[in-house]
């Protein structure tokens, strides 16, 4: 199994309201990405999910049991990896991972197989004797990662899981998740790195605690709400500067040697901009119109853009 379902589920702390009726559902198999900038409520509802937090209001639920009111069960069926993982720096790598593996009841030979797999597979076995105070900060995710899959779960659930990674680390982390996957582990990863929600096969868009869109990474890029547009010109710094005056354009980024633009009205600033060039200290070489990347894509979903509604749609 491996079913996430949320039901219009609100978390309050306070005067903040840190998540905002938010409502969708997770097949089991699936790789899920909750993506949305800092704040925008993403590690509240994984907190929620693993039954760390009791929501104000709504109902969350994984293969039916009430993640607060049943999460005693719950727990059993998830492994969670915090952002922020507490290690115990006077423990030992494998000191980690015997006492994970036995505060879930394993027995002797199902520990012993687990603990010596993860090792190999964490790339952690040449460390099994060191302090888990002295490794390294990639070493500390991967040990986080190892402890939180001790005793095989059917859900496992990574908020920023790649940080800290080196590049070789981060791309084996990911070939690691889709083989669970594969295996039929359901896996919910929260982000606000757009490069690594496109590795998730369906992504939640968060902003301000409410849900934005939810879909593929294809059909959010398909139904952008921006249409982008590149200018070449030169010299490139003041012409950014310079662009990012227009009181239009809500983002403007240097992107592979040219300035990517999303603004409101796009054509009309377009047209402008073509017809009459408004900076004789720059020399414009070269205006064309590009498809929206899925940065583009949540831009418009997670910035105070004009005329765009906070739904909460599937596309």
């Amino acid at each position: 199994m491996g079913t996430i379902i949320l039901e219009q589920v609100t978390k309050t702390f306070g005067p903040v309201v840190a998540v905002r009726e938010l409502s969708f559902a997770v097949q089991p198999g699936s790789i899920f990405g909750l993506v949305g900038s800092n704040g925008a409520g993403k590690s509240t509802t994984l907190k929620i999910l693993c039954g760390l937090e009791k929501p104000t209001s709504g109902t969350a639920r994984i293969d039916g049991l009430d993640c607060w009111k049943q999460r005693a069960q719950v727990k059993l069926k998830l492994g969670y990896v915090p952002q922020s993982f507490d290690l115990y720096p006077d423990l030992t790598v494998e000191e980690h991972l015997q006492f994970f593996a036995s505060a879930f009841r394993l027995d002797r030979a199902r520990r012993e197989k687990q603990i010596g797999g993860l090792l190999e597979r964490t790339d952690l076995l040449a460390k099994k004797s060191a302090l888990a105070g002295k490794i390294s900060g990639g070493q500390k995710r991967l040990l986080s990662l190892a402890c939180a899959l001790v005793h095989e779960p059917k859900i496992l659930f990574l908020d920023e899981p790649t940080a800290g990674l080196d590049p070789g680390h981060r791309e084996a982390l990911w070939d690691w998740l889709y083989a669970l996957a594969k295996d039929g582990m359901t896996i919910g990863v929260t982000t606000h790195y757009l490069e690594e929600a496109e590795r998730c096969v369906e992504i939640a868009v968060m902003n301000a605690g409410r849900l934005m869109a939810q879909g593929t990474p294809t059909e959010l890029k398909k139904n952008s709400l921006v249409q982008p547009f590149e200018i070449h010109a030169e010299p490139m710094i003041p012409a950014l500067n310079a662009i990012k005056q227009e009181p239009e354009i809500f983002r403007a980024s240097l992107s592979n040697g040219a300035i990517r633009v999303l603004a409101h009205g796009p054509e009309a600033l377009y047209r402008r901009l073509e017809t009459a060039w408004p900076y004789p200290e720059i020399r414009c070489r070269q205006m064309n119109w590009c498809e929206p990347t899925l940065d583009d894509a949540c831009s418009a979903l997670t910035l105070p853009i004009k005329n765009i509604p906070a739904t909460g749609a599937v596309v």
